[in-house]
């Protein structure tokens, strides 16, 4: 069966930078991990979210990379942005993760957090960034000028 997250869902982030991890992802998790709490995360390049995958999705990318010519540029920088900007986190037994804090306080992860969905992937967001990433979205799809949403996120 596949790796699919579905869904949106706010949690609470306590004062230590704890927030559990929806009951659904984690499944999605345990489902796809060596030891049933790992994944990968790392801020978005393109969006202000922390953007997280399973052990097997991280796999299928390492092994597009590898396949490229090793002069090849998009291989230099594609090695960048997974290896160079992921790291690895584990839940702990309450399925909980401490939001790393260098990206929590640049993404603004404090408070609430929306865990959000894409299929093979899920995405951690301030709720008010996603809402205005969301706008935009609709802006540009009806014609307005959209912002893209795009600040905040370190890359």
């Amino acid at each position: 069966m596949k790796v699919r997250f579905i869904g949106t869902h706010l949690n609470k982030v306590d004062g230590k930078g704890r927030v559990s991890v929806p009951a659904p992802f984690r499944s999605m998790i345990e489902r796809d991990s060596e030891n049933g709490r790992r994944f990968f995360y790392r801020p978005d390049p393109e969006r202000p979210a922390l953007e997280c995958f399973t052990v097997g999705l991280w796999d299928k990318v390492d092994d597009l990379i590898e396949e490229k010519a090793l002069d090849d540029a998009d291989r230099e920088l594609r090695q960048y942005q997974w290896y160079g900007t992921s790291s690895e986190i584990d839940c702990d037994n309450e399925g909980r993760i401490v939001l790393p804090r260098q990206h929590a306080e640049a993404l603004g992860l404090q408070g609430q957090v929306q865990f959000v969905g894409y299929g093979e992937r899920f995405k951690i967001w301030n709720p008010d960034r996603l809402a205005e990433y969301h706008d935009s979205l609709k802006a540009a799809r009806d014609g307005g000028d959209a912002g893209g949403g795009g600040s905040g996120a370190a890359g």
